[in-house]
């Protein structure tokens, strides 16, 4: 189903807007950015993968932000200079041809897709500990003394 959207997407753009989709450069353009912010060849392919979705419509920018936070492991600022620097290196008119439909997309909310966005899966929050340190220190010390009192001592006599 997704990738019959995507197609669909795909096969809905102009012709020149479509041909920079398909062609390399948004994989050239992952594979420059994933360098500067050394990204490993997994990081660099789901940038790839994000930029493609921004770029078919299927992910908004803010949705790009948090994709590429949530998937890359970069702060929020960085993913948001990233999506600048990717709507930066667009050729001008793809770029204008991305922010027409964007702008006529949100000015128009029946020309809005009827499929949803790309939604990005929430990471629960990694557990809090409550422990202390004067806690951990008691926890030793008690399980120092009850060692103390389970050990067999020799007073020196046979």
């Amino acid at each position: 189903m997704f990738d019959e959207t995507v197609t669909n997407r795909i096969n809905a753009l102009q012709p020149a807007y479509r041909e920079y989709i398909l062609s390399d450069m948004p994989g050239i353009m992952a594979e420059e950015f994933g360098k500067a912010y050394q990204f490993d060849e997994a990081k660099t392919d789901v940038l790839g993968n994000a930029i493609i979705l921004m770029l078919v419509f299927l992910l908004d920018r803010n949705q790009f932000v948090e994709f590429v936070e949530a998937e890359c492991g970069l702060p929020r600022t960085e993913a948001k200079d990233l999506a600048k620097g990717v709507m930066a290196a667009l050729p001008e008119d793809i770029r204008e041809g991305y922010l027409q439909t964007v702008n006529s997309l949100v000015g128009a909310s029946s020309k809005v897709p009827s499929e949803p966005a790309v939604t990005i899966p929430s990471i629960p929050p990694e557990p809090i500990y409550t422990s202390t340190q004067s806690a951990i220190l008691k926890e030793g010390q008690a399980a120092t003394a009850a060692a103390k009192s389970d050990t067999p001592h020799w007073d020196g006599q046979l």
